[in-house]
């Protein structure tokens, strides 16, 4: 970026402890100046098993990093307001879709500068291409209510997300064991049906809300050549719809404590 931008992003080994032992000339990094798709080409040159070369990066804290922790629900009224804003925008170029801001935040990037404000919800008939539309395309969410939104999702279970109540969540044993079930799950119906190449990474967050004591699950696949710049995977145009339908059924149906799959 520019001068007048924001540092976005900062590599996450960068911390006091790396860098001092870079500065003791202790710190052996012999592929630092790889990217992650040339680290595979060259573990295919070398032979390695597509299970390995091809395997996800996993994050370096462990799964409790993609745990959003929560303890109390503040839903005021001036973001009711906003939500009907949303929902009259989003009535404005289809009927499919119900409006819910969700009780969290996210981060996310808005021109330039990192946000960390609401994500919001869909639910209703899926329709991917208008989906696309309202979440990166030309009638972006983020993109009319900058500083307020930042990130569109869909959810893919039935229950309606008006009904959605806050469940406490911490970086506890059991909130890990839940996320590294369904992480499980979700990567091993990517190699059952051969998406290891086409799915890039696909981060598995556990999110502190759901429908009585429950959580929920957000599936972030995302799709690039070069690991510098992606996209969210969009149903139609990556995949067949039935791959994400197939997993969200399979995490409702076999992980207790998880209610609504948000993708």
């Amino acid at each position: 970026g520019g001068s007048e931008t924001e540092q976005i992003k900062e590599h996450h080994n960068q911390v006091k402890a790396i860098k001092d032992l870079e500065a003791a000339g202790l710190l052996i990094e012999p592929l630092s100046n790889l990217y992650k798709n040339e680290i595979r080409r060259i573990a295919e040159h070398l032979g390695l098993p597509e299970e390995i070369a091809w395997r996800q990066p996993f994050p370096g804290p462990g799964n409790a990093i993609r745990i959003i922790c929560g303890n109390k629900h503040i839903y005021e009224a001036a973001k009711q307001k906003r939500e009907r804003k949303v929902q009259t925008f989003v009535n404005q170029h289809t009927s499919n879709f119900d409006v819910r801001l969700l009780p969290t935040k996210s981060v996310g990037v808005g021109g330039d500068a990192r946000t960390y404000v609401q994500p919001v919800a869909l639910q209703g008939q899926p329709n991917w291409d208008m989906l696309q539309r309202l979440s990166q395309g030309d009638l972006s969410i983020p993109a009319h209510f900058p500083g307020r939104i930042n990130r569109v999702v869909y959810a893919l279970g039935p229950t309606p997300i008006d009904q959605l109540t806050l469940t406490k969540t911490t970086l506890g044993r059991k909130e890990r064991a839940l996320l590294r079930e369904v992480d499980s799950i979700m990567f091993d119906h990517m190699r059952e049906h051969g998406m290891m190449r086409t799915i890039s990474q696909c981060p598995v967050v556990l999110l502190p809300f759901g429908y009585g004591k429950t959580r929920s699950i957000v599936l972030r696949p995302f799709v690039t050549s070069t690991y510098m710049t992606g996209r969210a995977l969009t149903p139609t145009r990556d995949v067949d719809p039935s791959f994400v339908w197939d997993v969200a059924g399979k995490i409702l149906r076999d992980v207790p404590g998880i209610s609504q799959v948000f993708l």
